[in-house]
């Protein structure tokens, strides 16, 4: 990586923020893979996985609205 990355690492205390996600997981699995966390640098990979997220996204609001609907015809 460029020596930029390495410093905007450092700056953003990335380290540590990803030792407190660690200390937050129950199995050791969990903790080795949040401390192997990296930013993504490619540009086209960074725009897939936005939609990734955007469509998990949508995909939990029609969940949630789903619920509500259920919930108001049990629960009127």
């Amino acid at each position: 990586m460029s020596e930029l990355f390495d410093k905007s690492i450092r700056t953003l205390e990335l380290p540590r923020v990803l030792q407190l996600l660690s200390e937050q997981a129950v199995i050791p699995e969990a903790k080795e893979l949040a401390l192997a966390v990296r930013p993504e640098t490619d540009y086209e990979d960074v725009l897939r996985l936005l939609d990734q997220t955007d469509g998990a996204r949508a995909q939990h609001r029609d969940f949630v609205k789903f619920c509500h609907f259920i919930y108001n015809l049990i629960f009127p």
